[in-house]
Formats: C-alpha cells, structure tokens, sequence
C-alpha cells in the first residue's frame, strides 16, 4: 500500500519538454554535420627511431658480484676492530 506522499512524488516525476528533445537532437544532426567536414588525420608515422648509441661500457663484473664483494670486505674490517676491542684490557683505577 502506498502513502499519500509516494503518489504525489510519482505524479512530479519530471518529464523532457518537446523544446528540449528538438534542441538535444538538433545539436546531435549539427554535432554529425560537423565530423563529415573536418579534415581527415594524417595516420602517424610507423618508422621508429634508432635506439641510442651506448656510450658506457658494462662493468667487468656485474654489480651483485662488486657489491657482494664490498659487503664481504666491510664485514671483515668490522671483524677485525671487534676483536681488537675485544682484545683491549680495560683501564683499571
């Protein structure tokens, strides 16, 4: 059952004006008169162009190698200084 409220809003709903549609499909035919006039694009070019000259030559080793042996060098210094503190006798009063 609908409430007196419910029917009133149903009978508001409102509707497109004749003035409306003839102006939307006025401008729609206008719209399509204008696209068959405009001049046509010229496709793009398909020709890349040629990739850059590398100027750098690669490493003689590959970077994962060089870092991993920077790693193992700073872990080893760090080794190092650890056991001479470690080998350091404290100073006594």
């Amino acid at each position: 059952m609908h409430s007196p409220t419910s029917r009133h809003w149903a009978s508001e709903t409102p509707r497109p004006s004749k003035i409306c549609l003839a102006a939307c499909l006025t401008f729609a035919a206008l719209l399509q008169g204008c696209a068959a006039t405009s001049p046509v694009c010229q496709p793009a070019s398909s020709d890349l162009p040629l990739p850059p000259v590398q100027s750098t030559s690669p490493p003689a080793q590959p970077y994962s190698k060089t870092w991993q042996l920077q790693v193992d060098d700073w872990r080893s210094t760090v080794q190092r200084s650890r056991d001479k503190l470690k080998a350091t006798q404290l100073m006594q009063d």
